[in-house]
């Protein structure tokens, strides 16, 4: 199992996807459901992130490739 945490630090909660308007926890208000989204900074920037992805043929008989993706990496 990979954690996540022991190569980045936790910066915060934000309410948009794209990390700009962080969550106040003093001011906001949950009155629905709602999405929000944690910010993470790596410790080191020179080390690349990888990712197992694994598929579930979700009882179906063809094969499933497994993949290790780079972070950036479009599926």
């Amino acid at each position: 199992m990979i954690f996540p945490f022991r190569y980045y630090t936790f910066k915060g909660w934000y309410k948009d996807a794209a990390l700009e308007t962080e969550w106040d926890f003093d001011k906001d208000v949950v009155t629905a459901d709602i999405t929000l989204y944690a910010k993470w900074e790596t410790k080191d920037p020179d080390r690349p992130t990888y990712f197992k992805v694994e598929y579930n043929a979700n009882g179906g008989e063809r094969e499933v490739p497994k993949s290790e993706l780079h972070f950036s990496a479009n599926l």
